[in-house]
């Protein structure tokens, strides 16, 4: 299976929004129109001890969120103190009820970095999908290469 012509990839979160802190950090709002599923892809460095951070899904029928409200059941608690450094969440959502979903990272009392998150938009109407060309600046398939120069 062909993951780049069946998954559109867009960074919801970068690094310079992500940066070590205290605040609620809402990611780019994800269209959900012609696809069933989204997975989210959230990649932390540090999680200081005292820090409480977690990752919930929101959804909402406007595209600038402006009625967004929580998911059921989406939400994981990161492990303050080194236990998740560097490490990753990941929230699946499969056929939302609302057009418009986002991630949103929560931090709150002590430092956390938030390195990067990536919306992977699957099972869609249309084939091959088109990349957000905002963040996917290459994209290649190799099948079955052999040995030799990439």
């Amino acid at each position: 299976m062909q993951l780049t012509n069946a998954v559109k990839a867009t960074r919801v979160i970068n690094n310079s929004t992500g940066a070590a802190g205290v605040t609620t950090i809402n990611g780019t709002t994800i269209d959900m129109q012609d696809f069933d599923s989204c997975r989210f892809v959230v990649s932390f460095g540090a999680v200081v001890a005292t820090s409480v951070t977690s990752v919930k899904l929101q959804d909402g029928n406007a595209s600038n969120m402006s009625d967004a409200a929580d998911l059921l059941g989406s939400g994981q608690n990161m492990v303050a103190g080194g236990a998740d450094d560097n490490g990753i969440a990941i929230i699946e959502i499969f056929r939302p009820v609302k057009r418009y979903i986002r991630v949103v990272i929560l931090r709150a009392t002590a430092n956390s970095t938030v390195d990067s998150a990536v919306a992977e938009q699957f099972e869609g109407v249309y084939f091959p999908v088109t990349q957000d060309a905002t963040t996917v600046r290459r994209s290649k398939i190799v099948t079955s290469p052999i040995a030799g120069t990439p």
